[in-house]
């Protein structure tokens, strides 16, 4: 369960707050099976209150509507590879694709490592080049885009957003994102059907599959890991890695510009609960 980074709050309040929620049985705190940490599962009841967070989201997009204040690229990359990435249609080989936006007056750079049919969010250049880049001019419209709002193809039209690198990739880019489809589905329900579609499970909503136990192999998982192949000058470090269970932090290199944290007022009832 990721938490602190996307609530904006403290880890004391966020420890409290989860607390709360085991006393009131709507989830179970255990231990990792690697010792380190824990792991927030929704109990029955937890299960049973995902209708109602999925009617409020769908009440949200029916009568709010998506602002600039709101549309943070951050969140929803975040949204997009923590729970909407399509691991079945990413290409096998290595790929990094980097995003450019700017954020509080700063140019903002964040990675997407893709490796081994498997993607991670990267806060730092993980040192093996870039295969594709995207430049987010109106953060607005990739925000609308992944709320399935605006079509890829039109945003690349108006300028909103740019993308540079192999012609295939940059085809196969917006595919490897399942929400856009999904929220049309869900509109398309709710115009069906009187008072919308019956909410979804948790389960059916995430297309990103439980990851193993075990630790994953990646580019910054051990020096002597016969399957890295580090290049010429990469120095070791700790790294970023958003990951069902959690966020592990890293060290940035010096002025590197830190990518806002999500609003406390972002609609998160389309992610599963952890």
């Amino acid at each position: 369960m990721r938490s602190q980074p996307a609530l904006r709050v403290s880890r004391a309040l966020l420890t409290r707050r989860l607390r709360e929620l085991e006393r009131a049985g709507v989830i179970e705190i255990q231990p990792k099976p690697n010792g380190r940490g824990s792991l927030y599962v929704p109990t029955l009841a937890g299960r049973e209150l995902w209708p109602v967070l999925q009617a409020l989201g769908d009440w949200a997009e029916h009568w709010m509507d998506a602002t600039a204040e709101h549309a943070d690229p951050d969140v929803v990359l975040w949204s997009w590879c923590q729970s909407f990435l399509r691991l079945d249609l990413l290409p096998e080989p290595r790929l990094v694709v980097r995003f450019e936006f700017a954020q509080h007056g700063r140019r903002t750079y964040i990675w997407l490592l893709i490796e081994h049919r498997d993607g991670e969010i990267c806060n730092f250049d993980p040192g093996f080049g870039d295969d594709v880049v995207v430049v987010i001019n109106d953060a607005l419209t990739f925000a609308r885009w992944h709320l399935g709002l605006v079509e890829w193809t039109a945003a690349l039209r108006s300028g909103a957003i740019e993308v540079e690198g192999p012609r295939n990739l940059c085809r196969a880019l917006p595919t490897w994102n399942a929400y856009p489809d999904f929220r049309r589905r869900r509109r398309a329900e709710h115009k069906r059907m009187p008072g919308g579609a019956p909410p979804l499970p948790p389960e059916a909503v995430s297309v990103r599959k439980p990851r193993p136990t075990q630790r994953r192999v990646g580019p910054l998982a051990g020096a002597d890991n016969p399957r890295i192949q580090r290049p010429a000058g990469h120095r070791r470090g700790r790294g970023v890695r958003r990951r069902a269970c959690g966020l592990e932090r890293c060290r940035r290199p010096a002025g590197t510009a830190s990518p806002a944290r999500p609003s406390a007022t972002t609609d998160w009832s389309s992610t599963c609960p952890r």
